[in-house]
């Protein structure tokens, strides 16, 4: 993650690149998008801009549960996560 970009460190970079043309910034939480768009104004010749940020998930573990399964694949009953990912 990126801890020291924000608007004001970003603006300082953006007055100084006029001629910047691409700008892609991930995972800086402390930036965003309406900053972005409001900052633009000082590189009239951006054509690419994409920000990325990162969820992060905490997965739970996956239920065990007893399913029966039909004598058309081989077997009466097994163990098989449930519900199927």
């Amino acid at each position: 993650m990126c801890d020291t970009l924000n608007d004001t460190v970003l603006e300082s970079v953006l007055v100084n690149l006029p001629q910047l043309v691409i700008l892609h910034i991930v995972r800086c939480d402390k930036v965003n998008s309406i900053s972005i768009l409001r900052l633009s104004k000082h590189t009239p010749l951006l054509r690419s801009l994409a920000m990325t940020l990162v969820v992060r998930i905490r997965l739970q573990p996956v239920e065990t549960a007893t399913m029966q399964v039909g004598s058309a694949f081989g077997y009466a009953s097994t163990n098989y996560p449930y519900p199927p990912a």
